[in-house]
């Protein structure tokens, strides 16, 4: 997986044949070959070209295949994300903004450039520091 930082366009690009491969853990194995598939086998996705104007919390899915789904969402006016909990691991990055990552009882200081992964099941929330926009991509990893 490659995140190109190119402004005014981010984007994001999946390598969607090595994706199940490293999730799953198989690095220390020998390479399979690819079955034949209708998915392409890099994607390029564009996040949205969000601004301070716009509603509290906006969502969107950039991808979502075998195992793996990719979602953006912007927190304007200091919006906070609710608590609430995802069926997959998932990783939480911060592209723009700060603020508060809870995760049960813990508060973890995010900013630009923060990576947290969850477990499974794990309830969390994020509470945005001031009026700045937020923006996070969420990877929710083994997705159906």
């Amino acid at each position: 997986m490659k995140l190109d930082l190119i402004r005014p366009g981010l984007r994001l690009l999946v390598c969607a044949s090595l994706v199940a491969p490293a999730l799953a853990g198989c690095c220390r194995q020998p390479p399979v070959a690819a079955a034949a598939s209708s998915v392409e086998p890099i994607v390029e996705l564009a996040l949205p070209a969000w601004t301070d104007e716009g509603p509290g919390l906006e969502h969107q899915v950039l991808f979502e295949g075998e195992g793996m789904k990719v979602a953006a969402i912007a927190l304007r006016g200091g919006t906070a994300l609710p608590e609430h909990s995802a069926d997959a691991r998932l990783s939480i990055q911060v592209l723009r903004g700060s603020g508060v990552l809870r995760v049960g009882e813990r508060a973890l200081a995010v900013e630009p450039g923060s990576v947290v992964v969850l477990e499974p099941s794990l309830p969390h929330a994020v509470d945005p520091a001031g009026e700045e926009l937020m923006v996070l991509v969420v990877h929710y990893f083994g997705a159906p």
